[in-house]
């Protein structure tokens, strides 16, 4: 197995008999210590590991699960390895409110880091669903020119989805949605005419993350943060907003000026009568 830093790895368990309700879970390098990833955490089968920046690369490191009530009570996992983080980054287009039209050769930027592959397909998304295969498979080498067709729908709700071939699991998306028009020889701006709350980016995240959403007319927008329970941690914006895409951010405090916990909580857009929530974990 092998495990990527700066990622959120899961860690699974299943206990019989008095384990107790806290558990301790260690990190060894070999049969040496390597640090505590926590000292104290419910024995609920999951903890979710953010492994860091700096941790070191390498083999034979083993998670160390013990009871709190009884220290001969304890289980090893297999041994894994540490590697380089790998990820794609696109970085063209990524800006708001970015048009393109039909006919027009779009540049498809990304950079990358660690060992991901020669390879990558290129994928064109529109309102989250699949539309079009731009190329199944191109060089990674940083950048794609993609003749837009003359036939490719109007829409400003348009994505890039850049995957390794080595592993589909290394992809990125377009933070920000672009559009297309039809290249009819007039000057076209048009003005969104949806609500819509797109993902927010980084997810999970530490320390802050964007809040990235589009308003139809002008109107109140209420961005709202609420824990799982409901309760609300912090209100990012209340106020009149004209029509057009919109981004904030959240560091990861409620309105006292406090950092929260980890965990899952909800993004809530209100604008007029209209609500859209998603979810967000935050690991510390």
């Amino acid at each position: 197995m092998k495990f990527e830093r700066n990622k959120l790895q899961e860690i699974q368990w299943r206990s019989l008999g008095n384990v107790g309700s806290l558990l301790q879970i260690d990190l060894y390098k070999g049969n040496t210590l390597n640090k505590t990833l926590s000292d104290t955490t419910l024995n609920d089968s999951l903890y979710n590991w953010m492994i860091s920046a700096d941790q070191e690369m390498g083999s034979d490191y083993r998670v160390r699960i013990q009871s709190h009530i009884n220290s001969d009570v304890y289980a090893y996992s297999d041994t894994f390895d540490i590697i380089e983080y790998r990820r794609i980054t696109i970085t063209h287009p990524d800006t708001l409110n970015i048009q393109y039209k039909s006919g027009d050769d779009l540049p498809i930027q990304w950079t990358h880091s660690g060992a991901i592959g020669d390879e990558v397909m290129i994928e064109l998304y529109k309102n989250g669903q699949f539309n079009f295969l731009i190329t199944d498979n191109t060089e990674n080498d940083g950048e794609y020119i993609w003749p837009i067709p003359i036939e490719q729908d109007t829409s400003s709700a348009y994505r890039i989805k850049v995957t390794a071939l080595s592993d589909d699991t290394i992809l990125d998306w377009s933070n920000n949605p672009f559009s297309i028009l039809k290249d009819t020889g007039v000057e076209n701006n048009p003005i969104p005419r949806t609500n819509q709350l797109y993902g927010n980016y980084p997810n999970p995240f530490n320390p802050e993350t964007t809040v990235r959403y589009q308003i139809a007319q002008s109107t109140n927008v209420q961005v709202t943060i609420y824990n799982i329970l409901g309760e609300k941690v912090k209100t990012l914006i209340n106020a009149v907003q004209n029509e057009g895409q919109h981004e904030i951010q959240w560091k990861g405090r409620n309105d006292q000026g406090q950092g929260v916990a980890s965990g899952v909580f909800i993004v809530e857009l209100k604008a007029g009568e209209f609500t859209q929530r998603q979810k967000v974990m935050l690991i510390r």
